[in-house]
């Protein structure tokens, strides 16, 4: 709530705070695992890296706060497997290269999100990121090329996903990709038993 960050240890199960992790009028929102520990996203739209080896959080990333300065968004991180970070608040949407320190606004005019609005975000075993997007079903960006495949309800089809307003995803361990939405429940995709009609 305040900015302070604790994590409870594998090893012996004991809670450990953070170390430069809280900072004064803004709260955590969102974190996600990284290659090297954890990332944690603040309201005011900046971010922090966590060494797993030394518990101690980096220097802010506060590149969104400078540009759309506020500190009440209620934003969500997610690190993907190249170590790249997908960040959203309302109607917002970016993506972060760490390895040249580039910045993707993937909302623009004419950009793939432009209009649209991401709930969660997930990654499957090929690299592909899966973005939930209110009313708008199901994106899957293949990242090389930011082409955008489609998922989207068929009330002609009972294997398409069950409704478009999807508010959460989740990769499981076994290749599965869960949806769950507003209204209808969870659909399930894994392409090793069945597959969502994609539309391109």
């Amino acid at each position: 709530k305040d900015g302070t960050l604790y994590h409870v240890s594998s090893k012996d199960g004991k809670t450990v705070r953070v170390k430069n992790a809280r900072r004064e009028g803004v709260d955590i929102t969102s974190v996600s695992s990284t290659p090297e520990g954890v990332a944690a996203i603040y309201s005011d739209g900046s971010f922090i890296n966590i060494s797993r080896d030394s518990n101690t959080a980096g220097k802010p990333n506060d590149y969104i706060g400078r540009i759309s300065p506020n500190t009440s968004h209620d934003y969500h991180i997610f690190c993907d497997s190249d170590g790249d970070y997908w960040i959203k608040r309302v109607g917002q949407t970016w993506l972060y290269h760490a390895q040249d320190g580039r910045w993707t606004d993937l909302s623009a005019p004419s950009s793939i999100l432009s209009g649209k609005n991401v709930k969660s975000f997930a990654s499957d075993r090929h690299g592909r990121i899966w973005l939930a997007i209110e009313n708008g079903g199901i994106y899957i960006v293949e990242k090389k090329t930011m082409e955008v495949k489609h998922l989207r309800n068929n009330v002609a089809d009972p294997r398409s996903l069950c409704e478009n307003s999807v508010m959460c995803l989740y990769a499981d361990p076994d290749g599965g990709m869960w949806a769950g939405t507003f209204k209808h429940g969870l659909s399930y995709y894994n392409e090793n038993v069945f597959r969502f009609r994609i539309d391109n």
